[in-house]
């Protein structure tokens, strides 16, 4: 995780997005990783499934139906 840039022109920010992009699809190809997010200077790159939710830590009980 980055939490802090310098300053980058907008082509730097593109480029350092798709090359995280590329790694993230690499890992997501060996199985490494489901789904990637990149964030960076308003712009963002995803990989992978964007159904991926957090899980439920309260599951709900399940009915048994006649």
């Amino acid at each position: 995780v980055t939490q802090g840039v310098g300053g980058l022109a907008p082509g730097e920010v593109a480029r350092a997005l798709d090359n995280g992009l590329a790694v993230a699809e690499d890992f997501r190809r060996r199985g490494l990783i489901a789904a990637s997010a990149l964030f960076l200077a308003g712009q963002t790159r995803i990989s992978g499934s964007v159904a991926l939710a957090a899980p439920n830590k309260h599951k709900a009980k399940e009915t048994a139906h006649a």
